[in-house]
C-alpha cells in the first residue's frame, strides 16, 4: 500500500513539474516573439480639430460617380487606344 502511494506521488509529482516547465517556457517563448508596443509621437498625441471644412466636403460630394459599366467601358476604349499614361479617355 505505502509503494502504490509514493508511485502515485511520483506521477503527480512529474506531471505538476511538466506543466509548470512548460507554461514557464511558453512564457519565455512568448516574451521573445512578442511584437514592442508602437512607438507614439507627439503628432499622434495632439488635438483633434472639431471643425469640419465644409469646402472639403463640397469637393467629395461634386465627385463624378460612374456606375460599374462606365468603368469597364473606360477601361476597354483605354486599352484600345493604348494609353498607357494612367489618364481615362474620353
Amino acid at each position: 500500500m505505502r509503494q502504490k502511494k509514493n508511485t502515485d506521488f511520483l506521477v503527480f509529482a512529474m506531471f505538476t513539474f511538466l506543466a509548470v516547465a512548460t507554461w514557464t517556457g511558453l512564457g519565455i517563448y512568448r516574451a521573445y516573439t512578442k511584437a514592442p508596443a508602437p512607438k507614439v509621437t507627439q503628432a499622434q498625441l495632439s488635438n483633434l480639430d472639431p471643425k469640419l471644412d465644409t469646402e472639403i466636403l463640397s469637393e467629395i460630394e461634386a465627385r463624378k460617380q460612374y456606375a460599374k459599366f462606365e468603368i469597364n467601358q473606360l477601361k476597354s476604349e483605354k486599352i484600345e487606344s493604348g494609353s498607357d499614361s494612367g489618364e481615362i479617355v474620353q
